[in-house]
C-alpha cells in the first residue's frame, strides 16, 4: 500500500490541476491537528474551496486520512488508477485533457482559475480578454479548416 498525500503532502496535492490516487493508496489526510498546527501553505483555503467548508473542516479537525475511493467522492482526488499500471494508465487520463492546443489549454486553466478566485465580474472580464486573441487564432483557424464542429 502507497502512503498517499499526508500532512504537507497533502497540502502539495491541493495545489495541482489535477489530483490522482492509486487503486492501493492509503489516501490524503491533512495530519496537521495531530502535530499541533493548522495547514500554513494554503492548503486549508485550496481544500475549502475544494470540497466545500463542512468537509473541508471534517477532514482537517479529525486529522482521518481519506480512502481513494472517498477522495475522489467528494471531489478531493480526480480518478484512481491501478498501481501496477500507475505511470501508463496516468498518461491516458492526461493525454484525454491536454489534447487541445497549448495557448488553447494555457487560457482554459488561467479562466478555471480566474472563476475561482475573482468576482464574477473580473472573472467574465478576463474571460473575454483571455478568448479574444484565441479567436481566428491559429488554433481556431486550424480547427475551421477541419469542420471539426461538424464531425
Amino acid at each position: 500500500m502507497s502512503s498517499g498525500a499526508l500532512g504537507g503532502g497533502s497540502e502539495l496535492a491541493m495545489a495541482c490541476d489535477f489530483r490522482l490516487v492509486t487503486s492501493d493508496t492509503r489516501g490524503i489526510g491533512f495530519l496537521h491537528c495531530h502535530m499541533g498546527i493548522t495547514p500554513a501553505w494554503g492548503g486549508c483555503t485550496r481544500l475549502v474551496h475544494t470540497v466545500g467548508y463542512t468537509k473541508a473542516l471534517d477532514l482537517m479537525a479529525t486529522g482521518r486520512i481519506a480512502s481513494g475511493e472517498e477522495a475522489l467522492h467528494i471531489g478531493l482526488a480526480d480518478g484512481i488508477v491501478d498501481t501496477k499500471n500507475a505511470l501508463t494508465e496516468t498518461l491516458e487520463w492526461l493525454k484525454v485533457r491536454t489534447k487541445c492546443d497549448t495557448g488553447v489549454l494555457k487560457s482554459l486553466k488561467a479562466m478555471a482559475h480566474n472563476a475561482k478566485e475573482m468576482t464574477m465580474q473580473e472573472s467574465l472580464a478576463e474571460e473575454k480578454r483571455l478568448f479574444a486573441p484565441l479567436w481566428g487564432g491559429p488554433a481556431n483557424l486550424s480547427a475551421l479548416s477541419q469542420n471539426i464542429k461538424h464531425k
